[in-house]
């Protein structure tokens, strides 16, 4: 049985990066995945893919700062698959305009599409390089994502899973 079959998942930032990753892993998983995202051509594409592959999805434009589309994403959610039992908020990102770098936190470098444009060669960066464990991929957050929606789980509460390759530790 997969971890979330009969779960309906709504993803925002689902159509690039780490929450594209999880929106294809969660739909193999078995849940129908809502894909929530900015970009109409990229969160169709994540659609398409999951689609082909025999997986529900759905694709809602969404602009996160924006209350009222957020809301107007879960009620078509539910109206399309009858429930909304998983919501990963996954939207955003930091950049390197974002402030100091002792003023933001450490969450470690997750080479996606969006960071290694940014970056180029993200094994280089600095933080990358202080990091223990270097660099990670999106799958990598994608699957902790995944074990904190799953059954796996359910005794969880309250705590603090840094998914960071070793950052916060140094």
């Amino acid at each position: 049985m997969a971890r979330l079959e009969n779960k309906v998942a709504l993803i925002t930032g689902a159509g690039a990066g780490i929450g594209r990753i999880a929106a294809l892993l969660f739909a193999e998983e078995g849940a129908a995945v809502v894909v929530a995202a900015v970009n109409v051509a990229a969160g169709s594409d994540v659609v398409a893919e999951i689609e082909s592959q025999g997986g529900q999805a759905l694709f809602v434009p969404v602009d996160v700062s924006e209350a009222d589309q957020v809301a107007a994403a879960v009620a078509q959610c539910i109206a399309t698959f009858g429930a909304l039992d998983i919501v990963y908020n996954n939207a955003g990102g930091a950049t390197p305009n974002d402030g100091k770098v002792t003023e933001i936190p450490l969450p470690g470098v997750v080479a996606s599409e969006r960071v290694r444009s940014m970056m180029g060669d993200v094994a280089a960066d600095p933080l990358a390089r202080a990091t223990p464990l270097g660099h990670g991929e999106p799958i990598e957050v994608a699957r902790a994502a995944l074990f904190l929606v799953s059954d796996e789980a359910r005794w969880i509460t309250g705590a603090i899973l840094p998914v960071d390759g070793g950052a916060a530790a140094v």
